[in-house]
């Protein structure tokens, strides 16, 4: 796993780290600045700077010791760290939270901006008759 996921692990943590953060941004992401600016203005976009920001200040604080704790995933670093019966219940949360609600509200954001980018190559409305182009949309 680590020869696959991790190449061996011969990046330094601070670049893993960096690497992690810019994974953030995604298609969905000039969807989002679009958004913002039409929505607010330009003065909008400081949300998103805060978060690169943020994003790579975890990065350069906590890479090293995620390295160091030899653990590939989140939920590894989440038993090491939080480990024993009487944090079960912390860890059960965590992992209901992550694994349905946070991964649903993403997955919905993500296929909202498929749709969107899509709709633009695939004009569904002209080439299904009316009545189904209404019930699905």
């Amino acid at each position: 796993l680590d020869e696959y996921f991790l190449a061996g692990r011969p990046i330094k943590g601070w670049r893993a780290g960096v690497s992690m953060s810019a994974t953030q941004f995604a298609a969905d992401t000039p969807l989002l600045v679009s958004g913002l600016v039409a929505t607010a203005g330009v003065f909008a976009l400081w949300r998103l700077w805060i978060y690169g920001l943020a994003f790579l200040l975890l990065a350069w604080i906590f890479a090293s010791g995620w390295r160091r704790a030899g653990v590939l995933t989140d939920a590894e670093l989440t038993r090491v760290r939080y480990s024993g019966p009487a944090v079960v219940p912390l860890r059960l949360f965590k992992a209901i939270y992550y694994g349905t609600v946070i991964n649903c509200v993403v997955l919905a954001m993500v296929l909202v901006a498929a749709i969107r980018i899509a709709e633009v190559f695939l004009p569904w409305h002209e080439w299904l008759p009316g009545g189904v182009y209404e019930v699905i949309m």
